[in-house]
């Protein structure tokens, strides 16, 4: 994957992973999470199934030359709209359950993301949002360990002509 070149690691982070999942063509949209489904109302138009990114707290080490290293985990909050109910009656009625399978899915295409600039993606948590009417809501938490050079000063080649007269030799 041809990763971008935004210097800020959360940026980096968040444009790899959004267009790492619409590769993936798992989602319909990706964007940064600021809680929308608490307001819908106040949303633009929003196209299901959606990932919002989450970034929790960084916890940064120095590592020398002003590059640090930092333990992130990263909320993937994945909505879908409901298909139907979910309740099993009898054998001839599925339940709407496929949302289930998106999150699989999207587990798998983040185990499958590489970048050089962080380690694997490991899910840690998954937790279900049930506080909306016609909304799944998923929340799947990875972590990852990443290094963040964007401190780290720039060197530069520079060239200079150095003319050293005749040497010579006496024994």
């Amino acid at each position: 994957m041809a990763e971008t070149p935004i210097k800020s690691i959360r940026s980096r982070l968040y444009t790899d992973i959004a267009q790492h999942l619409l590769d993936s063509k798992l989602v319909k949209q990706v964007d940064l999470y600021n809680d929308q489904f608490s307001h819908l109302d106040e949303e633009s138009v929003i196209k299901y199934p959606c990932v919002l990114i989450e970034f929790s707290d960084i916890s940064w080490r120095q590592l020398g030359q002003h590059a640090q290293q930092g333990e992130i985990t990263i909320n993937l909050h994945v909505a879908t709209r409901s298909k139907g109910r979910t309740t099993i009656a009898d054998r001839s009625t599925p339940p709407a359950i496929e949302y289930l399978e998106l999150l699989d899915a999207l587990h798998i295409a983040m185990r499958d993301l590489r970048l050089a600039y962080a380690s694997t993606f490991t899910r840690t948590a998954s937790s279900t949002d049930h506080d909306h009417d016609d909304l799944i809501v998923n929340v799947e938490s990875f972590r990852t360990i990443v290094i963040d050079e964007a401190a780290r000063p720039r060197t530069k080649t520079v060239q200079r002509d150095i003319r050293i007269g005749t040497v010579t030799a006496k024994r």
